[in-house]
C-alpha cells in the first residue's frame, strides 16, 4: 500500500470519527429544538434533522460551530479523566510515602535500640577488662609470694 493511500485513509478514518460525533451531536440539538429547548436565533435556519426523515446523519454539514463544541467536549472529557488518574496516583504515592515514612521510623526506632545495646556491651567489656586486668595482677603477686615462700622452706 502506497503512503498516499494510507495518509488517505487515515484522513477518511478521521474524518468518518467526527462525523459520527457530529451527527450525535446534531441529533441532540435537533431533539433539544423539537422540545422547545434552546433559541431559535442561534440554530441555522434549516430543517430538524429528525423532522426531515429523508436526511440522513451522513447528510448533516459539519459546520465550526459543530466542530468547536465537539472539541471541546472531547477536550473536557480528556481533562476529566486525566485529573481522575492523577488523583488515583496521587493517592497511591501519599499511600506509599507513608507506609515508607512507618518503616523508617520503626527502623531507626530499632538502630537506637541497638546502639544502646551496644553501648552497655562495651560499658560492661570495659568493667570485664579492668577486672580481669586486676585479677591477674593478684594473681601474679600471688605466685610471687608463693614462689618466695617455697625459697624459705
Amino acid at each position: 500500500m502506497s503512503q498516499r493511500h494510507k495518509s488517505k485513509t487515515a484522513k477518511a478514518d478521521k474524518a468518518s470519527f467526527f462525523l459520527t460525533r457530529a451527527s450525535a451531536l446534531k441529533a441532540r440539538e435537533g431533539l433539544n429544538a423539537s422540545q422547545g429547548g434552546g433559541d431559535a436565533g442561534s440554530r441555522d435556519s434549516s430543517p430538524s434533522p429528525l423532522a426531515s426523515p429523508s436526511l440522513t446523519p451522513d447528510d448533516w454539514p459539519l459546520t465550526m460551530g459543530t466542530m468547536r463544541t465537539l472539541m471541546a467536549e472531547l477536550s473536557d472529557t480528556i481533562q476529566a479523566t486525566i485529573r481522575g488518574q492523577m488523583q488515583a496516583v496521587a493517592t497511591e504515592l501519599r499511600e506509599e510515602i507513608h507506609e515508607i515514612s512507618q518503616r523508617t521510623e520503626h527502623i531507626a526506632k530499632e538502630r537506637d535500640e541497638y546502639a544502646r545495646a551496644r553501648n552497655s556491651v562495651a560499658d560492661k567489656l570495659q568493667e570485664n577488662e579492668a577486672l580481669l586486668g586486676s585479677v591477674q595482677l593478684k594473681l601474679a603477686d600471688m605466685e610471687d609470694r608463693s614462689q618466695r615462700n617455697n625459697l624459705h622452706i
